[in-house]
């Protein structure tokens, strides 16, 4: 059981002890740490990306008439030409000035199935 030259030791703390007090300590950073993301996230990512928000919830500006949306069905971004078939049904998240600015948004032009070539595909 150690020699005579060894000191008396404490008895190590038990977990609980130790917890409880760093626990809320690590917690408030952990909180401080994903506040201070999400508001870089919205004051910087949203200034970089292309396009601007919508003037209404149905409407683009003049300036930027292009509709882009995240579709409900693949969770892709597409976008609305203005003439296009659904261009006044769409809800636009984002207007862009030109099919560049779109794509460059990760947007990709919504699907006309009026366009659609009905040859198969082997054919």
């Amino acid at each position: 059981m150690g020699g005579p030259d060894m000191a008396p030791q404490a008895p190590p703390r038990s977990d609980a002890s130790r917890g409880t007090r760093e626990a809320p300590r690590i917690s408030v950073r952990l909180a401080t740490v994903i506040v201070g993301a999400a508001v870089w996230v919205v004051c910087v990512g949203a200034t970089d990306r292309p396009g601007v928000e919508p003037s209404t919830p149905w409407s683009c500006p003049d300036t930027h008439p292009i509709k882009g949306y995240v579709s409900a069905e693949s969770g892709a971004r597409v976008y609305h030409v203005p003439g296009g078939r659904f261009y006044e049904e769409a809800n636009p998240e984002r207007c862009y000035a030109s099919d560049e600015e779109a794509r460059r948004d990760g947007s990709r032009p919504a699907s006309d199935p009026s366009r659609r070539d009905l040859r198969p595909s082997w054919g």
